[in-house]
C-alpha cells in the first residue's frame, strides 16, 4: 500500500510533468487504481481553471447572455381569442415549482372568457396544483369549472376525468367539491338512486359503449371508493359507511390496499360503533384480505388479552360485566389454536397435541383501543366433548355446566361449535348440538370449519364468505351432512365459517362476528372497586399461568 503522503508528492509532481504513463505502470493492484484517479483529479482541477479563466476574459454581456442560455427561461403563450385548448394545456406543463398562484388562476380566467376552461384543463389546473404545493386554489377553480355551460355533460360523458377530479378532491377533503359532482351526475348515497343512476346516465351518455351498463357500474365503483377514502379522512364516519352500504347493495367490490387505509382511519379517528361496522362491510366487499389487515383488527380489539380466571361451576363465573363469546367442539379440533389466532398471539390458551387438556371454562378479558374508546369482551375457551379417556362423571358435570352456563349466564352472546373440516360432524358434535334446543333466541350459534388449510387441493386464499356449497372449501358431502344434522336439533339458519389457525384464513371473519355480537358500544360503567378486583383476578391468573408455562412444555396443535 503507497503511503498518502507519497501520492500527494506524486501528485504534486504530476502536476509539473507529463510522467504520468510511466507513474501508473510503476504500480499495481488498487494502487494502480489509486494512483489513476488522482491523474483524473488534478486532471479534472486544471480543466476547471482553464474555464475559470476563460469565462473572466469574456465582456460582461456575453457572460449574461451564456447565463440566460443555460436557464432556458419558460414561454408562457398569451390566452387569447385564437388560441386553442392545446396552447392552455401546455402553458400549465410549463409552470413550475416556484410558480405564482395568482398567473395560474388569471391564465384560466382568461381561458374561461374565451370558451377554453373544459374538464381537462380543471384536470391539468389541478395536477399544477398538486406541483406547487397549492392544492386549496382547487375548490376555486371547480366552482369556476360549475359555471360553464358545459360542466355537466362533461361530468357526465367523461368518466376517466371525472374519477380523477373525485379522487383528487377527495385526497384533498374538500368533499363538498365531491358532492357538488355528485349533483351533477345524478348520483346518490341511497341504493335505488344509485341503480336508476346508473342505468339513466349508461343510456344518456354511455350508449356508444359496447357495455354500457357494467362500464358505468365499474365508473360508479371507483367514484364511491374514492368518496369512502376521502369521507374517512375528514372524519364525516357516517357518510363514509354510506357509501359503503351503497357499494354493499349493488354487489360492488373494494380494492385490499384501499380497504386497510379506510379502515386504519375508522380505528384511528372514530368510535367503537363506526369501526365495527366498517370491519363488518369492508369485509363483506371483499377487503382485508390477508395478514395485515388481521393485524390491524388485533391492534384496534385485542390490544391486550389478560388470562382472568379457570371456572368449574357456575357460582367461580366472573361477574357478568361484558359481553361474552365462548368455542366449543370435540377434543383436539383446533379450539386453543383458533384463539390464539384471533388473539395473533402464540400462548393465549394452551394449544396440546394431547387431547381433552382443557378442563376448566378459561376466561380470557379482552380489550382494545379505538379512537379514545377501549372496548372489551370476554373470550371462553370451553372443555372438548366427546374424549373418552375422561371419566363419566367428569364427562357428566361439564356437560350438565355447560347445558346450565348457556341457559342462565345473561352475558352469552355468541357460541362458536368448532369442526374439523377433514371429518365432518361426529357423533360427539352431538353434545354441542343440543344445546341448541335451550339456548336462548338472543345468543348466536356459529359453527366453524377448522383447519380447512389441510384439505387435500385446498390452496385457495381468497374472500371466505358464509358457508354454502359454491363457496365451501369442505367437501359437499361433508357441508350437507352438517346441515341435516341441524335440522334435527334446530330451525335457526346457522350460519357457517371456514377457518384456518396455520394460514390465518377466515380468522378475521371469525373475530369480526365476535366482535359484532359481544362487544357492547354503550361503554358500561363499571364501579371502582369492582374494576380493581378484576384487575387484580388478572394479574394474580396471569402470574399462576406463567409460573405453570415456566413448568409445563407447550406444544403447538
Amino acid at each position: 500500500m503507497i503511503p498518502s503522503s507519497t501520492l500527494r508528492a506524486w501528485g504534486s509532481r504530476l502536476s509539473r510533468s507529463h510522467g504520468a504513463v510511466h507513474l501508473i505502470k510503476a504500480v499495481g493492484g488498487r494502487d494502480a487504481f489509486i494512483g489513476t484517479r488522482l491523474l483524473a483529479a488534478k486532471s479534472h482541477a486544471a480543466t476547471k481553471r482553464s474555464n475559470d479563466k476563460g469565462a473572466s476574459q469574456l465582456p460582461p454581456s456575453s457572460a449574461k447572455q451564456s447565463s440566460s442560455a443555460s436557464a432556458k427561461p419558460t414561454v408562457m403563450t398569451p390566452i387569447v381569442a385564437t388560441s386553442t385548448v392545446e396552447n392552455v394545456l401546455g402553458n400549465l406543463k410549463a409552470f413550475g415549482r416556484a410558480t405564482n398562484v395568482s398567473k395560474l388562476t388569471k391564465m384560466i380566467e382568461d381561458a374561461n372568457q374565451h370558451g377554453l376552461f373544459h374538464i381537462n384543463v380543471l384536470k391539468a389546473a389541478l395536477k399544477t396544483l398538486q406541483r406547487i404545493h397549492q392544492p386549496d386554489i382547487g375548490r376555486e377553480l371547480y366552482r369556476l369549472f360549475e359555471t360553464t355551460p358545459t360542466c355537466r355533460s362533461e361530468l357526465c360523458s367523461q368518466p376517466t376525468n371525472t374519477s380523477f377530479l373525485v379522487k383528487w378532491f377527495s385526497q384533498h377533503e374538500q368533499m363538498d367539491v365531491v358532492e357538488s359532482i355528485w349533483s351533477h351526475i345524478g348520483l346518490v348515497l341511497a341504493p335505488d338512486d344509485l341503480s336508476h343512476s346508473c342505468v339513466t346516465l349508461a343510456q344518456q351518455h354511455f350508449t356508444d359503449h359496447p357495455d354500457a351498463q357494467e362500464f358505468h357500474f365499474l365508473y360508479h365503483r371507483e367514484l364511491l371508493t374514492n368518496a369512502t377514502l376521502g369521507y374517512a379522512t375528514t372524519k364525516h364516519f357516517d357518510a363514509s359507511l354510506r357509501c359503503l352500504d351503497t357499494m354493499l347493495a349493488h354487489s360492488m367490490s373494494i380494492p385490499s390496499d384501499t380497504s386497510k387505509t379506510i379502515f386504519r382511519q375508522f380505528t384511528k379517528e372514530s368510535t367503537t360503533a363506526f369501526a365495527m361496522k366498517a370491519l363488518h362491510r369492508l369485509l363483506e366487499l371483499g377487503g382485508l384480505q390477508d395478514q395485515d389487515a388481521l393485524q390491524m383488527a388485533v391492534t384496534a380489539f385485542v390490544r391486550q388479552v389478560d388470562f382472568v380466571k379457570g371456572c368449574v361451576n357456575i357460582a367461580g363465573l366472573p361477574p357478568e360485566h361484558w359481553g361474552e363469546v365462548a368455542f366449543i367442539g370435540r377434543s383436539n379440533v383446533g379450539k386453543s389454536s383458533l384463539i390464539n389466532a384471533i388473539c395473533n398471539r402464540k400462548h393465549v390458551a394452551y394449544a396440546s397435541k394431547q387431547a381433552g387438556k382443557t378442563t376448566e371454562f378459561n376466561y380470557f378479558l379482552v380489550s382494545g383501543v379505538v379512537g379514545q374508546e377501549t372496548p372489551k369482551f370476554y373470550l371462553i375457551d370451553l372443555p372438548g366433548v366427546g374424549y373418552a379417556q375422561r371419566s363419566k362423571t367428569t364427562r357428566s358435570s361439564w356437560t350438565k355446566l355447560m347445558d346450565r352456563y348457556t341457559r342462565e349466564r345473561s352475558t352469552l352472546r355468541c357460541i362458536f361449535h368448532l369442526i374439523d373440516s377433514r371429518h365432518g360432524v361426529l357423533d360427539a358434535d352431538d353434545e354441542c348440538f343440543q344445546l341448541l334446543e335451550t339456548l336462548p333466541a338472543d345468543v348466536q350459534y356459529v359453527v366453524v370449519f377448522t383447519k380447512v388449510d389441510k384439505l387435500r387441493g385446498n390452496n385457495d386464499n381468497s374472500r371466505i364468505h358464509r358457508g354454502h356449497p359454491l363457496s365451501s372449501p369442505v367437501s359437499p358431502a361433508i357441508y350437507q351432512g352438517l346441515r341435516d344434522r341441524l335440522k334435527a336439533f334446530t330451525t335457526r339458519d346457522i350460519p357457517v365459517l371456514f377457518s384456518s389457525s396455520e394460514t390465518k384464513r377466515g380468522v378475521l371473519s371469525v373475530l369480526n362476528t365476535a366482535l359484532q355480537a359481544a362487544v357492547d358500544v354503550r361503554q358500561p360503567t363499571i364501579s371502582t372497586d369492582t374494576a380493581t378486583e378484576a384487575a387484580t383476578t388478572a394479574e394474580t391468573s396471569n402470574e399462576a399461568m406463567e409460573a405453570a408455562a415456566a413448568t409445563t412444555p407447550s406444544a403447538s396443535t
